[in-house]
This record gives C-alpha cells, sequence and structure tokens, in this order.
C-alpha cells in the first residue's frame, strides 16, 4: 500500500473513532463521504480479523458519543431514529430507471424497488384495465 494512502487511513480512523461524521472527515480531507465510509469499514473489518476492535464510541448515524453499558450488547446509533435514517438511507440512494406499463414512458424512481407505473394517472389507468381483465 502507498504510504500517502496508508497514513489517510490511518487518519479516517482517527477520526472516526473521536466521533466525527464522514461528511465532515471528507470535507476536512478533500475527498469523497463514500470514500470515507468505505475506508473506515474496510480499516474495521481487517482489524477486527486480526483481533482489534476499532470501534467509535459514537452513533454510526450522526456521531454522537455512545454510553455503554457493561455485559451489555454493544450499541451502533443513539437512538431508533438514526437507526431508522441509516438503514433508509440505502433504499433511497438506489436509482432505477422504470419502463411505465401504461403509457411506455420512461421515468427515474428511488428507492429498493422498482415502480410499475410514471403517475398517478396512469396507477389509476392500470387499475381500471386489471379490473376490466378479471
Amino acid at each position: 500500500m502507498h504510504p500517502k494512502t496508508n497514513s489517510r487511513v490511518e487518519l479516517i480512523v482517527a477520526m472516526r473513532s473521536e466521533g466525527m461524521r464522514y461528511e465532515k472527515i471528507a470535507q476536512l480531507l478533500g475527498l469523497k463521504t463514500t470514500y470515507c465510509r468505505t475506508t473506515y469499514s474496510r480499516a474495521n473489518r481487517k482489524s477486527k480479523k486480526a483481533g482489534i476492535i476499532i470501534l467509535p464510541n459514537c452513533c454510526h448515524y450522526c456521531g454522537k458519543p455512545l454510553v455503554y453499558t457493561p455485559n451489555a450488547k454493544q450499541k451502533l446509533y443513539c437512538n431508533d431514529h438514526c437507526r431508522n435514517k441509516y438503514h433508509n438511507r440505502k433504499k433511497s440512494t438506489k436509482i432505477n430507471v422504470c419502463h411505465c406499463e401504461v403509457c411506455g414512458g420512461l421515468f427515474v424512481c428511488r428507492g429498493a424497488y422498482i415502480k410499475r407505473f410514471c403517475s398517478a394517472e396512469c396507477r389509476t389507468e392500470g387499475a381500471r384495465r386489471a379490473d376490466g381483465n378479471r
């Protein structure tokens, strides 16, 4: 690994371990947020295999410090809001180009699943056609 890259990885891990958010780290280092997130994730995975744990004492979504209770499962998020936001972010970032079943037009939809209709009018028309075929 290139020495410049190795020090960058160490810097990202150190900043994240202090509770800094990925967006802030990326802004300070002049990198992309996704690069910081993946770099930290890979470093964390490698360290777990080696028996070293570098999990930060902060929420994975907002970066607030977490309080650990002895003999309890480790928290990853400070509350349910952060947990839901973190997991829903993955769904909303996926972009699909879809084909409308009624008008045949192409449209862009975001989310984990592919939509069938481009608008409310096409959805209504599709329901009418489905009821007529029964």
